[in-house]
């Protein structure tokens, strides 16, 4: 009986991914201006959704393999009647994931994916300390400057947050509009104001940037200088 009732939650589930894809195929047909947006989870995922123009898909396929150790994922958490002999209780295990239990149009996992759903990580998302020193600032510019630099997609938006009791899970989404050929020329970097006091930079210093920013931050903010760990930002300042 308690499978039955699972079936019927996931045939449920089914017709309503049918009925959502529809809506989005007549959107997307009067869509004049393709986005893509690109996720990163601290948790150990990359998500990405939007249209597939000029073959993107592949060519994020390719880097986030090279650069972030990504791997596909092909499963995810169902529910299941699990017999303990006596009785039948809901339980949950990865098993391969239909197309219509998909949260995203491409999913990847940085590490291993592990039977109760959680990544073992394999390093490329760094957190350290107590005051909340992490990389994704890092992280996201180099995924930045592979689209607009190497791929020619305009950046329209940034916008990170926390999760968890004590924000220790960070996400970021970064959303690009399709491609224009000054975006293969335009540098972007990212400074990141954080309220233990730190200021961090991320992304090339194109025409003596960082110096200039140095110099206005210390005029204006008082800000010093601090040793920057390359595998968390290009460059740090303390205010205080």
């Amino acid at each position: 009986e308690l499978q039955q009732q699972l079936d019927a939650r996931a045939a449920h589930g089914k017709m309503q991914y049918d009925s959502q894809m529809a809506i989005i195929r007549q959107l997307d047909a009067k869509t004049r201006v393709p986005h893509l947006l690109i996720e990163l989870r601290n948790l150990g995922f990359v998500e990405i959704c939007g249209k597939d123009l000029g073959g993107i898909y592949q060519r994020l396929d390719d880097w986030f393999k090279q650069y972030f150790g990504a791997m596909d994922v092909q499963c995810v958490l169902k529910p299941y009647a699990e017999d303990n002999g006596c009785c039948a209780n809901a339980a949950l295990r990865l098993m391969p994931a239909e197309e219509w239990e998909q949260v995203s149009d491409k999913n990847y996992t940085c590490g291993a994916h592990m039977p109760d759903g959680r990544v073992a990580g394999n390093g490329i998302y760094k957190w350290r300390g107590a005051e909340g020193e992490n990389n994704m600032g890092k992280l996201t510019m180099m995924v930045v400057n592979f689209m607009t630099n190497q791929c020619g997609w305009g950046l329209q938006l940034c916008d990170g947050g926390n999760l968890g009791r004590e924000g220790q899970f960070r996400e970021q989404q970064i959303k690009f509009k399709a491609p224009h050929p000054l975006n293969l020329i335009a540098p972007h970097i990212m400074i990141e104001l954080r309220q233990v006091g730190y200021i961090e930079v991320n992304g090339v210093d194109t025409g003596g940037i960082f110096a200039r920013l140095a110099q206005w931050l210390s005029q204006a903010w008082g800000a010093s200088p601090v040793a920057a760990d390359p595998n968390y930002c290009d460059l740090k300042f303390r205010c205080g």
